[in-house]
């Protein structure tokens, strides 16, 4: 098992469902395509791409703090960052549906 399955256990709710709806949103599940196989129906959520993003963005990206490169989890303000622009989005009224549709 991948270290990023059990660490999305750890993982704050709201974070995973913030990169859930991400992925989601960039490769969706596609039933219809299951006629070709069941790999090109597979979505982003299937293959559990987003808890290997929130641990690419715990773990292994670094910044310079200082003279040294420090290893800062970036997720939570990633997802917050994802959600403040959600937000602006649907206010501004160019969603096609409400949110949770």
């Amino acid at each position: 098992m991948h270290p990023a399955q059990t660490y999305a256990v750890t993982v704050d709710v709201h974070i995973l469902e913030t990169f859930r709806a991400l992925v989601e949103a960039i490769i969706p599940n596609t039933p219809a395509l299951s006629v070709y196989g069941a790999e090109s129906s597979a979505g982003a959520v299937d293959l559990c791409i987003h808890e290997y993003m929130i641990w690419e963005l715990d773990h292994n990206l670094s910044l310079v703090l200082g003279f040294y490169l420090t290893v800062i989890p970036l997720s939570a303000s990633t997802a917050t960052l994802l959600n403040a622009g959600a937000v602006q989005y649907v206010a501004s009224g160019q969603a096609q549906c409400a949110p949770n549709c």
